[in-house]
């Protein structure tokens, strides 16, 4: 629990630095070898605009747990898509 803790605090500091530079922040989730977005019940698009906002980290880091998907990284996304970031799970993996 303390890992998840810890991914959240990571996630959630990346995700006010890019709030502070203006805008709307999308929580969204993403295939790193498709690069396809997940959208909803089992579908992905390629389409950013049309993907799930997650809302909150701790949102998207249960439904990745509960579905026990690997390959994926949470994708800060904001209204300018030049600067958006990108957060790789694979170092959360084994402490989620």
């Amino acid at each position: 629990m303390a890992g998840t803790a810890v991914a959240l605090s990571i996630i959630e500091s990346q995700i006010i630095a890019a709030t502070n530079c203006g805008g709307l922040m999308r929580i969204l989730l993403q295939n790193v070898r498709s690069k396809f977005y997940f959208r909803c019940g089992n579908a992905w698009t390629r389409n950013p605009r049309v993907a799930c906002d997650f809302e909150t980290s701790e949102a998207l880091l249960r439904f990745v747990k509960k579905r026990d998907l690997r390959d994926v990284r949470i994708i800060l996304r904001t209204e300018e898509p030049e600067r958006s970031e990108s957060v790789s799970l694979d170092s959360f993996e084994s402490r989620l």
